[in-house]
């Protein structure tokens, strides 16, 4: 059966880390370790801390570590000197409310066009399902799907092409991630981009370079390109 792969992140939802998670997490953290910061300040640099601990692994090549935020906020956590903080997963699940997630353009539509077409559906985010699949189950879109695919459950990473194989057609937003990792892995892709930026400036954006120093720009060249999960699938059908 035809397989294709979803992004998650940008493409079919939005998820609570910035709104909800992250500012949760500051906040315990300022609370408890008693600095006399004030929080917005803290905030700011607490998110900047988060940041840094996902880069430094990405650049390191460890693609799976680098989505652990219950790893990285610990590690930031104790630089504040608390050693335990709140299970991030359950966090996730306490604001997975319509103030801080919903569902994305065209997403359901999008879904159910592609499995009403009897193609087989899966999730593939560098997101731990940990993490994603309480979202996804809030929002009512988890049963579209067949398998999701997570780095901690298969042990690799977009844009590592392992990721992806098995796969047909994958949808994504991130150049740097789904489309160098659809290309990689061999498949066609959909980049997912409402702003309709040429792919040079996009992947200054996203710092290509920085990231992943041995990829080529044409490695990150989409099969096609949509405006939104509805527009994608019906790109898909075209490509197929």
């Amino acid at each position: 059966m035809t397989t294709i792969s979803f992004d998650l992140d940008g493409v079919l939802i939005q998820n609570p880390f910035g709104t909800g998670v992250v500012p949760f997490l500051a906040r315990h953290v300022h609370r408890h370790s008693g600095h006399d910061q004030d929080f917005e300040t803290f905030r700011q640099q607490f998110r900047k801390q988060l940041n840094q601990g996902f880069s430094s692994r990405v650049m390191a090549g460890k693609h799976v570590d680098a989505f652990d935020w219950d790893a990285i906020t610990l590690e930031v956590a104790l630089n504040y000197g608390l050693s335990t903080i709140p299970d991030v997963s359950q966090v996730v699940r306490d604001h997975c409310t319509p103030d801080h997630i919903h569902l994305l353009s065209g997403a359901k539509e999008g879904l159910q066009l592609l499995k009403d077409a009897g193609l087989k559906l899966i999730v593939a985010t560098n997101g731990y399902s940990r993490y994603q699949v309480p979202v996804l189950d809030a929002l009512g879109i988890l049963p579209f799907f067949d398998e999701v695919r997570a780095p901690e459950i298969h042990g690799y990473a977009k844009p590592q092409p392992e990721f992806l194989s098995g796969v047909d057609v994958h949808i994504g937003d991130k150049l740097c991630h789904d489309i160098l990792g659809a290309n990689r892995a061999g498949i066609r892709s959909v980049w997912i981009h409402p702003e309709a930026k040429p792919i040079e400036v996009a992947l200054e954006e996203e710092d290509l370079r920085r990231f992943f120093k041995d990829a080529l720009p044409e490695e990150c060249t989409p099969s096609a390109v949509a405006r939104d999960a509805l527009e994608a699938a019906e790109k898909v059908l075209e490509l197929l």
